[in-house]
């Protein structure tokens, strides 16, 4: 069935905010750098394949998943955080796949060389991992010791040069026999008599002082870990805040204080001066209307006005009837000065009758002034001598209520200051009528801190340990000094009865020492286990070494039968049917294919060329071929789907036209075509020759 990949949908894929996308036969995916082809690749990449070794991909990659119809009567899904790839389904058919399919069916990087510094960018290595198993005999081939590839087995024991694993192999076999015979004289010697019985007692009571070394440790861990806590809430709880606390405190009493004192002076100067505002209102009234007594105009300029007035007027109608001039210089001048002196005396007469008018005003003050202070009131004089002596008290009333509004402003921040100092003390707001109270448990509490901490600075030091020695792990065995001392009693007795009876072992646990390299003072117990495991560790090996020298023999010969046919099967396989049509198909003109040496050969109807040797737009049209080849080989002959990263970007022009006109031919042959690519000339290649072939089977994918 042929596979086919049917739609992409992905998800913050580097440049690429969302693409959702129904693919046709040939697709084309067009745009600038930088706009995400390389991620698209790559995602592919790690949805539908396993990982190449030989590819730099991203570990992580957008979301979103890929459907691929063909596998299954159902649409496959795949995405990259999907174990289970193309390569699982194919192996479940028994396909052969190779080691990497995604390098035959994705060109990236515009690279269509298999194997890269190649002749031709294809070798024996590139299709014997594609097309046979050679490549991993190869392998297994090279790991097998020169040594063993020659041995045989016979009678069930390897026959060879005691060079190598099998030199190794008769070593590991004389010291199983040494050491089964030095473990034999042990057992008779030592581990049936009484010495052993002290050792396994000495063995409990060093395990207990272990225990109790240990328990020392963790104490000590506890301890320090105790201390450390002490003392971040000591640091929390420090003395001189808690001092700057006290001291805040005793200074906001000091503040009640000297607002009380100001609220009576206050009060008093008040008081002094509270009939300032109106005594002054009064002041200015009188000074503005004038209302000083003043007395009438004397009569007598009235009537010597009046006067004047009446004589000149006689004087001057006098004149008029006899004719004397000096009467009418006299007349004039009595007249004038009569009417100057009137005059003068009804605008004093005026004004004094206007102040009769503002009498009630000089009243009202009058009055008031006397109910105010007990004394008539003289006029202007009083009112200003009085203001004078009340000014100083209005003054100092202003300066004290000044002075009071500071005091309560700086009493307020600072209670406000050791609110916040017993939140950043306690965690909680605190009352002010409990600041006392509070203030006194701190204190108590930071002393008791500080009697703990030295509490476990005293042990800490009694112990005695260094603290990259302090044990973290919790511990059934509590540390005890005195079952300490009872048991390394014990143990200086048992050790004194121990070294009566090993004279006569030394030999023996001298020869010991030399096997498994144990210092001279480690308990017989230890060294019996540490021989015996180093007798089980040189079986083990003996077993194992011997297994594989005779997996290798037998390896070695289907090795060398399997090497012989290697290079007839891989041409026959690069000249099947479904490769060579696809050759045919490429490139128009060759039809068969060759592998000589390490060279492909490449073959029309008239002559044969070295892949190297032909030219650079055939070369990739032969690779191309090829690639399609062995993956339609492997997948059973149906056509599959090439992913090209601009593989046509480094051909010529013309080239280029004959690559797209291949991919046509590969898309009507039934072959998918994912194309990407930022060039220009390519895009339009594609929208000329394949678009108008294929119509609705071909696509445009803009990346932006």
């Amino acid at each position: 069935m042929t596979v086919h990949i049917q739609s992409i949908q992905v998800q913050n894929l580097g440049p690429i905010t969302s693409l959702q996308e129904s693919l046709g036969q040939v697709n084309l995916f067009y745009g600038l750098n930088e706009t995400g082809k390389t991620y698209l690749v790559e995602f592919l990449l790690h949805s539908l394949f396993r990982q190449s070794r030989s590819w730099d991909l991203r570990g992580s990659i957008g979301k979103g998943s890929v459907q691929v119809e063909g596998l299954a009567e159902e649409v496959i899904r795949f995405s990259p955080d999907q174990k289970r790839k193309l390569e699982h389904y194919w192996e479940e058919e028994e396909r052969g796949l190779p080691l990497n399919m995604a390098r035959l069916l994705v060109v990236k990087g515009g690279e269509l060389d298999l194997a890269a510094g190649s002749p031709g960018g294809v070798d024996r290595t590139t299709l014997r991992s594609a097309l046979t198993s050679q490549a991993l005999l190869d392998q297994i081939w090279d790991s097998i010791p020169a040594t063993v590839q020659n041995a045989t087995v016979e009678d069930g024991q390897v026959q060879g040069d005691k060079r190598g694993p099998i030199k190794t192999q008769i070593g590991l076999l004389d010291e199983i026999r040494q050491l089964e015979d030095l473990l034999a004289r042990i057992e008779e010697g030592y581990s049936q008599g009484p010495a052993r019985e002290i050792e396994r007692q000495i063995e409990a009571v060093r395990d207990q002082l272990a225990d109790q070394r240990k328990a020392k440790r963790q104490l000590a861990f506890q301890t320090r870990e105790e201390q450390r806590d002490l003392e971040r809430q000591q640091e929390s709880l420090k003395k001189d805040d808690i001092q700057d606390l006290r001291d805040a405190i005793r200074d906001l009493e000091n503040f009640d204080r000297d607002i009380k004192s100001l609220e009576g002076i206050l009060e008093e100067e008040r008081e002094r001066s509270k009939e300032y505002p109106w005594l002054k209102t009064a002041l200015e009234l009188w000074e503005d209307k004038g209302l000083n007594q003043k007395k009438s105009p004397p009569n007598y300029l009235g009537m010597v006005g009046l006067a004047g007035l009446v004589i000149g007027a006689a004087l001057l109608i006098a004149e008029k009837l006899i004719s004397l001039p000096e009467l009418l210089w006299i007349g004039a001048g009595l007249a004038g000065i009569g009417f100057a002196l009137s005059l003068y005396f009804a605008i004093r007469f005026i004004k004094w009758t206007g102040q009769i008018d503002e009498s009630a005003e000089r009243k009202s003050i009058r009055e008031q002034y006397e109910e105010k202070f007990s004394s008539p009131l003289g006029g202007l004089a009083d009112l200003k001598t009085r203001l004078a002596s009340l000014q100083e008290a209005h003054i100092s009333a202003q300066a004290s209520q000044t002075t009071l509004t500071g005091k309560n402003t700086e009493r307020r921040l600072q209670s406000q200051s050791i609110e916040n100092s017993f939140a950043a003390l306690t965690g909680r707001s605190i009352p002010e009528n409990e600041w006392q109270k509070e203030l006194a448990d701190l204190k108590k509490s930071s002393e008791q801190i500080e009697s703990d901490i030295k509490e476990r600075e005293l042990l800490l030091s009694k112990l005695d340990i260094p603290e990259e020695d302090y044990l973290a792990e919790p511990l059934e065995a509590r540390y005890d000094p005195e079952a300490v001392q009872e048991l390394e009693n014990d143990l200086g007795e048992l050790e004194s009865n121990l070294a009566g009876l090993q004279g006569e072992l030394e030999t023996l646990k001298a020869e010991a020492y030399g096997k498994t390299g144990d210092k001279s003072t480690i308990p017989w117990t230890d060294l019996l286990f540490n021989l015996q495991s180093l007798l089980g560790d040189k079986i083990s090996a003996y077993k194992d070494l011997t297994a594989e020298l005779v997996a290798q023999i037998g390896l070695t010969q289907v090795l060398t039968k399997l090497r012989q046919e290697e290079d007839q099967k891989i041409i026959q396989a690069i000249n099947t049917e479904s490769i060579t049509e696809i050759l045919n198909q490429a490139t128009g003109r060759y039809q068969k294919l060759d592998l000589v040496d390490d060279q492909i050969i490449v073959q029309d109807a008239f002559s044969s060329y070295a892949l190297s040797d032909i030219s650079t737009g055939a070369r990739e049209q032969v690779q191309l071929a090829l690639r399609l080849g062995i993956a339609s080989h492997i997948c059973g002959g149906e056509p599959l789907f090439l992913i090209l990263d601009d593989a046509f970007q480094h051909s010529d022009w013309q080239r280029r036209e004959k690559l797209v006109g291949t991919t046509l031919d590969l898309a009507r042959s039934g072959w998918q075509i994912l194309y990407l690519s930022m060039d220009d000339h390519i895009r339009d290649l594609f929208l000329k020759v394949v678009k108008p072939a294929l119509k609705k089977d071909f696509k445009l994918i803009q990346l932006s």
